[in-house]
C-alpha cells in the first residue's frame, strides 16, 4: 500500500525525531500520507468494513508518531494530543462538501448527470449508488436529503450546517466508544 510506505519512509527522518513538534509531525502526516491513503476516495463505494480498516491504519499511524503504545490511551485521547478528527467525521465532512458542489452544478456536468442519473432500462445489480450512502449519512446528520439543494444556496448558512452537524456527530461518537468502554 503506498500510504503505508509514504509513512515508513518518513519514520527515520521525521516521526522518531524528539526536536520536532508534535504539531508539527501531525500536519505532514495530514499533508503526505492522508491524502495518499484517500486518493480519489470520493468516487469509492465505502462500506463500513472499508471505513473501518482506513481507522485502523490512521490510528495507528497516529499512535506511532505520538509514541504511544496500543494499551497506553484510547483513541479519542490520542485524537485530541494530535488535534485530529477521527476518520469517518473527516470522511463525512468532504462527502458533504463535494455533495454541495455537485448541487449546485449545472445539470448536464458530468458529476452531476452521474449524481442525479437513473437508469433508462435493465435494472440496478449493484448494492449501492452514488446516492445510496449519501442519504444514509445526511439522515445519520440529521439533514433531511429532500431539502438538500435549498440548504445549498446560501453559503455560510452551509457552512454553519456542516460544522455544527459534525460536531454533533464526533460528540456522540466520542460519547458512544466511552460508554461502551464504561461496559466492558
Amino acid at each position: 500500500m503506498k500510504a503505508s510506505s509514504s509513512f515508513d519512509r518518513l519514520s527515520k527522518r521525521l516521526w522518531n525525531d524528539c526536536g520536532i513538534r508534535l504539531d508539527t509531525k501531525a500536519a505532514v502526516y495530514k499533508a503526505a500520507v492522508l491524502s495518499v491513503l484517500l486518493f480519489g476516495w470520493e468516487s469509492w463505494t465505502l462500506y463500513r468494513r472499508h471505513i473501518s480498516k482506513l481507522d485502523q491504519f490512521h490510528m495507528k499511524c497516529l499512535r506511532q508518531i505520538a509514541h504511544i503504545t496500543s494499551s497506553g490511551k484510547t483513541s479519542s485521547k490520542i485524537q485530541k494530543s494530535c488535534r485530529d478528527v477521527k476518520l469517518p467525521a473527516f470522511l463525512l465532512t468532504v462527502q458533504l462538501r463535494r455533495t454541495k458542489h455537485v448541487v449546485r452544478m449545472d445539470n448536464n456536468r458530468l458529476s452531476s448527470l452521474i449524481f442525479y442519473g437513473q437508469l433508462q432500462q435493465g435494472e440496478r445489480r449493484t448494492v449501492k449508488t452514488v446516492q445510496n450512502p449519501l442519504k444514509a449519512n445526511l439522515t445519520m446528520l440529521d439533514i433531511n436529503p429532500a431539502h438538500l439543494e435549498s440548504r445549498t444556496a446560501d453559503r455560510t448558512s452551509r457552512r454553519a450546517l456542516c460544522l455544527q452537524t459534525m460536531g454533533r456527530f464526533e460528540d456522540s461518537r466520542v460519547s458512544y466508544a466511552e460508554n461502551r468502554r464504561l461496559l466492558r
